[in-house]
């Protein structure tokens, strides 16, 4: 049985060449939000596991491949990336900016929303995926009958975004989940991880967070929007299909605009490159 005394070296890489910085975690830090995503067994794997054959799971999908990488900020490398000002949501408090993105991507048709914590009692703030959905050359989604999969009936989990590179799919065409986060800390491709401890957590929540924060204060300026577009192709009528890493077509503002996110967005919206381990992001 572990102990809640006995520290956690976590010491993993999600780009072969990039090393993520290593923190000592201890169970007490985490297992109050822990217990919602990842059970003290995987815990105990990572323990029992090399660095290469958790990571060897992990590109298989595999839940019980350890502590999984997405299980800190920052989520999962992504097709594009985007970093708005937030000004959208100045002057509300962490609560009431989610019931906002929430009710943003409800009009936009993303009824279907996965939340989570960005740091033990939402400390960096909150981010939430979506359901993967099929769209057309220029972004906008397909008619409802064609844009929902019974294949995908749920929003994404980090888990699946991490892992997911090579999948099938209901067809052939073009396909898209989004992650939008409200944060405070780097967003976009960056080699400087942060420390992965209780403040970098990524706890998956039953439902958005205004029901566990308080609705008094107000966000700090230092919080930005950040969106996270994840492309999938089809060119196969059995549709296998594979993630892709970069678009040369389409920009994170081309996606946001077509997909009817963009009322969460200020004048500030920069699209940031898409080459992990390329850049640093300076505060």
């Amino acid at each position: 049985m572990l102990s809640d005394r006995e520290p956690l070296v976590v010491c993993l890489s999600r780009d072969n060449d990039e090393p993520r910085a290593c923190d000592h975690l201890r169970l007490r830090d985490v297992m109050p939000f822990a217990a919602q995503t990842v059970s003290v067994f995987s815990f105990a794997a990572l323990l029992s596991v090399g660095c290469a054959e958790h990571i060897h799971l992990l590109e298989r999908g595999s839940p019980n491949g350890g502590l999984p990488l997405h299980t800190f900020w920052p989520p999962p490398r992504s097709t594009l990336t985007s970093g708005d000002s937030g000004d959208s949501l100045m002057g509300l408090s962490l609560g009431e900016a989610a019931d906002r993105i929430a009710a943003v991507l409800r009009e936009a048709g993303y009824s279907d929303q996965r939340w989570f914590a960005i740091g033990t009692s939402y400390a960096h703030g909150f981010a939430v995926t979506t359901r993967l959905e099929r769209i057309n050359e220029d972004g906008a989604p397909m008619p409802a009958a064609e844009r929902w999969s019974s294949l995908f009936p749920e929003a994404s989990t980090m888990l699946w975004l991490e892992g997911a590179r090579h999948m099938r799919l209901p067809g052939r065409g073009r396909y898209r989940a989004f992650v939008v986060a409200f944060t405070d800390l780097p967003i976009g491709p960056t080699h400087r991880a942060p420390l992965w401890n209780h403040q970098t957590w990524l706890a998956e929540r039953p439902e958005p967070p205004s029901s566990e924060l308080r609705t008094d204060g107000r966000v700090p300026r230092a919080y930005r929007i950040g969106t996270y577009v994840y492309e999938y192709e089809s060119e196969s009528l059995d549709g296998e299909g594979e993630f892709v890493s970069s678009d040369a077509k389409l920009s994170a503002a081309a996606h946001i605009g077509t997909s009817g996110l963009f009322p969460l967005l200020g004048h500030g919206l920069t699209s940031l490159p898409v080459h992990p381990g390329r850049l640093d992001l300076e505060r």
